[in-house]
């Protein structure tokens, strides 16, 4: 299951696409970590409400600032790419 791609032309929805987006949206809202989803440019598609209140100038369709790549002294770090299919 792909959260963040069209399986169906732009329009055409399933149920199914519609209820999986919406299980996406509030994993990622709801989450207890600061969640940031990137596409493969590195802007923001989503953000959880942690990461809103945690890390300031996150804007949804901007670019992920570079200087944002370390917080509180620690390095953050992907946990999942999709353009990396796991084995």
């Amino acid at each position: 299951m792909n959260l963040f791609r069209r399986s169906r032309p732009s329009g055409e929805r399933s149920e199914q696409d519609n209820a999986d987006a919406r299980r996406a949206h509030v994993l990622v809202e709801e989450s207890r970590e600061i969640v940031v989803v990137l596409d493969e440019s590195r802007r923001v598609l989503a953000t959880s409400r942690r990461a809103r209140e945690s890390l300031d100038r996150l804007e949804e369709g901007a670019p992920f600032p570079d200087e944002m790549l370390h917080v509180g002294g620690r390095r953050l770090r992907k946990v999942y790419d999709s353009s990396h299919p796991r084995s």
